[in-house]
């Protein structure tokens, strides 16, 4: 496949099987930094996520959403702001506490971002939330109904928006337009979308 494109090697790459139509690609380049290939049946956005293993709990906490500015503890609404014990000590979803990449490309210009999700919700650029972009090059086409994504990171976390993607073997989630060619990022539906175990740098 990838010779096909002209612009990688698969010889060079260790590969993983998220399906029998989506695969990722990974290698190490020096000791600090990784490169991570997408190549995903679709046309629409992509998408992988990534944690520690023994991720704590309290993860849960972060980024604080706090109180809109002008309005003081007396007037807000518990209700809505509270946590409930059970759900902070509830295990974690495969979506919580996790470091993503989402990318589309649209008439030949790619959008690859780098987000951050606690939950379940739609992930969160990590510029809104006191972090910045992680990657140190990114890249993607599309060709013959397949989006292929590049990125470059180092193995290490920046802040806390960002997990590390070593040493060992890491949570991982994946995901795809629940449409073949939308690149607007909505709810992957029921069947576009899993979790995994990603090993991009073995001990």
């Amino acid at each position: 496949m990838f010779k096909a494109y002209g612009i990688f090697n698969p010889d060079c790459y260790d590969r993983t099987d998220l399906n029998h139509e989506d695969f990722v690609y990974s290698r190490l380049i020096g000791t600090n930094e990784i490169e991570i290939i997408l190549d995903f049946n679709t046309t629409g956005w992509l998408s992988i996520g990534w944690r520690p293993l023994s991720q704590d709990l309290s993860c849960r906490l972060y980024p604080s959403i706090g109180l809109p500015p002008g309005r003081s503890f007396q007037q807000a609404d518990f209700t809505q702001t509270g946590f409930f014990q059970s759900a902070l000590q509830a295990p974690l979803h495969p979506m919580d506490c996790t470091d993503v990449m989402v990318a589309s490309v649209i008439n030949g210009r790619s959008r690859i971002q780098d987000m951050y999700t606690r939950d379940r919700s739609t992930p969160l650029p990590d510029t809104l939330i006191d972090g910045k972009y992680s990657f140190n090059a990114a890249y993607g086409i599309e060709r013959d109904g397949r989006t292929v994504v590049m990125f470059r990171r180092n193995i290490q976390k920046y802040e806390q928006s960002d997990h590390p993607l070593g040493p060992g073997k890491i949570h991982g989630i994946w995901s795809k337009s629940r449409e073949t060619s939308e690149d607007e990022l909505r709810w992957h539906g029921p069947k576009n979308r899993g979790s995994t175990v990603f090993n991009f740098v073995r001990t």
